[in-house]
């Protein structure tokens, strides 16, 4: 099936629904269409996320959330006009129809334009022990196990590649020389590679003083056992849109209750709702920070992400949430790394 195709979704859809499609087709975007494959109006994952915090329930209609009037283009529109069209009005994303209103396709920006290099580096952290995956990881670290026949790493360092990160660097520990025997420097993907050698693990931003130099921009980190469609470009535009110190990229996680919710009030039940989904939002992993954040991170001691927030947040720094709509899974246990084979395949084929 065509990837605009499976991000169809019909108006009878709920919210749950549309974030599923989301996730499935990681485009962060779900079109809605009649039974003739009428376009009758969009929903992005920002457009789902404020009928959320506006009140509405996870089975809510995708209705609540869709945008009836979308900027389309007519199929036979030139690429320039398609960028023209998607520059003037914001848009990363494109219908595009027939002249009965059919939808025969989907662009987006990055497609139309293609990666543009740029001063941002990346910094991947790759030096876990995970417990969590042995007997796999005895023998093999965890940033090195495969999906879909290629180490888990060495997807993310593609992501950034092909997203025109030309400086990447990996913070390594447990079996350092086999993650450098297998990435290399970056030749292969025409950029360079750069390692950050821990003496003792140093947690998820420990790592970070081990940088040669300060920055001069904001920075991506993320955690070397995430496989991810994430945008880092939109998701470093957001950050300087806030003027923030650092930005949590966050994502929709739905767990189903087994059980009914009943809301008591004065020893009386006022409502009983059977098997709900709860929402929250989840830390993926993925982080910008502004080289002034490394202020925050002492030299040669084990430092966490979470402690690195809290102490921006003491001082009052603007630590932003970045949702996150694309495909993402962190490989933590063997099950996700199960999930992964089944889900990545069909998307690196």
């Amino acid at each position: 099936m065509s990837t605009f195709l499976a991000a169809c979704i019909n108006p009878d859809a709920s919210l749950a629904d549309a974030l599923r499609v989301i996730n499935e087709t990681a485009l962060g975007v779900v079109l809605i269409c009649d039974q003739n494959q009428r376009l009758v109006g969009i929903a992005t994952d920002g457009d789902i996320r404020r009928a959320l915090i506006d009140g509405h329930g996870i089975d809510s209609s995708i209705q609540i959330a869709t945008n009836a009037s979308p900027t389309t283009a007519r199929l036979g529109a030139s690429r320039e006009s398609l960028i023209g069209t998607m520059r003037a009005a914001t848009l990363h994303h494109l219908p595009i129809v027939d002249e009965t209103g059919v939808l025969v396709d989907l662009v987006t920006l990055d497609q139309l334009i293609g990666a543009t290099k740029r001063p941002n580096w990346a910094v991947l952290i790759a030096g876990g022990e995970g417990t969590r995956l042995r007997p796999l990881t005895e023998r093999t670290p965890k940033p090195l196990l495969a999906v879909a026949g290629q180490p888990i790493l060495e997807i993310a360092v593609e992501r950034f590649a092909s997203q025109g990160f030309e400086n990447v660097f990996i913070s390594v520990n447990y079996k350092a020389e086999m993650i450098r025997a297998q990435i290399g420097d970056g030749g292969r993907w025409g950029i360079s590679i750069n390692y950050l050698k821990e003496d003792q693990p140093l947690g998820t931003a420990g790592a970070l003083a081990l940088l040669p130099e300060e920055p001069t921009e904001p920075f991506v980190v993320m955690n070397g056992d995430i496989i991810t469609n994430a945008d880092f470009e939109g998701m470093l535009e957001f950050h300087q849109q806030q003027s923030a110190v650092m930005t949590v990229a966050v994502r929709d996680h739905v767990t189903p209750l087994p059980y009914g919710a009943v809301e008591v009030a004065a020893d009386s039940v006022i409502s009983i709702t059977e098997k709900p989904n709860l929402m929250n939002l989840i830390n993926t992993g993925i982080y910008v920070l502004s080289p002034e954040a490394l202020n925050y991170v002492p030299n040669h001691e084990a430092l966490g992400m979470t402690s690195l927030i809290d102490s921006l947040l003491s001082d009052n720094l603007a630590v932003a949430a970045y949702t996150l709509g694309e495909y993402w899974i962190d490989i933590g246990q063997a099950l996700d790394l199960e999930r992964a084979e089944q889900e990545w395949a069909p998307r690196s084929g």
